[in-house]
């Protein structure tokens, strides 16, 4: 399956857009370290590319435990 860009999807002035800034410029090395397992296995998906997710859904009311 090949990886799609939201940016085609969304206008330029989307708040996605600024979401995906800011996590950029977030430290996620910690949590990068945990997911990298070192093995033969396919990682996991993409722990910046999670957070973005995870933190969209709650600003739109979306997320649930």
């Amino acid at each position: 399956m090949m990886e799609r860009n939201f940016q085609e999807w969304l206008s330029e002035d989307h708040p996605a857009h600024i979401l995906s800034e800011i996590v950029d410029h977030l430290d996620l090395s910690l949590v990068s370290g945990v997911c990298d397992n070192g093995g033969p296995v396919t990682p996991p998906y993409d722990p910046r590319k999670m957070v973005k997710l995870l933190l969209y859904a709650y600003a739109l009311g979306k997320a649930q435990r």
